[in-house]
């Protein structure tokens, strides 16, 4: 197969790159209405690149606009929220240590 811009040898193709390992979604209940959390590894990189605060991160998290507004009305105590950032970064398998976004949840 020909290679872009002529280079011999091509070490990563992200055309044809497949994932080795899914999770199943996280889902969360509050006011009685599922909301679902989607892996982090699907988020777009760009996404990933303007999060500077851990918080930030619940903005790329949710599977539809609809679930990101209604999560955003509702008033619950910070350590509801740190249970939430917990249990999604120990679900989706995300270290808490290192230099990424992860470690910073």
């Amino acid at each position: 197969m020909p290679n872009p811009e002529g280079h011999q040898k091509i070490n990563l193709n992200l055309d044809t790159l497949e994932r080795e390992q899914t999770y199943e979604p996280f889902t969360i209940s509050i006011q009685g209405r599922a909301l679902v959390l989607v892996d982090p590894k699907e988020i777009d990189w760009k996404d990933l690149l303007d999060i500077e605060q851990p918080v930030q991160f619940l903005g790329h998290v949710f599977s539809s606009d609809d679930d990101k507004a209604f999560f955003k009305k509702q008033n619950f105590p910070g350590w509801k929220l740190d249970a939430i950032i917990e249990q999604y970064t120990r679900h989706y398998g995300l270290s808490n240590s290192g230099g990424g976004v992860a470690s910073r949840l």
